[in-house]
């Protein structure tokens, strides 16, 4: 049996204001925002860069009902 690797998944970070999105080479200090799994935010984090290495803390895990209106606001 083989166990999902956590590397191996894709996740995105949405920043709702400048909607971070393929263009993470930016500088980025905390910044807050959400991170997606399959396009549904499941974190709100804050994310860090230092040489384009990026480190998320994540602050929370998104119940349901927050996570939709987050995914709303994204789709904008």
């Amino acid at each position: 049996m083989q166990e999902d690797n956590i590397l191996d998944m894709e996740f995105k970070f949405f920043d709702i204001d400048i909607k971070l999105e393929e263009s993470l080479e930016i500088d980025l200090s905390d910044k807050e925002g959400f991170i997606l799994i399959n396009d549904v935010p499941f974190f709100k984090a804050t994310i860090n860069s230092v040489n384009n290495i990026f480190l998320a803390k994540i602050q929370k895990v998104l119940p349901l009902e927050e996570s939709l209106e987050v995914e709303e606001k994204i789709k904008g």
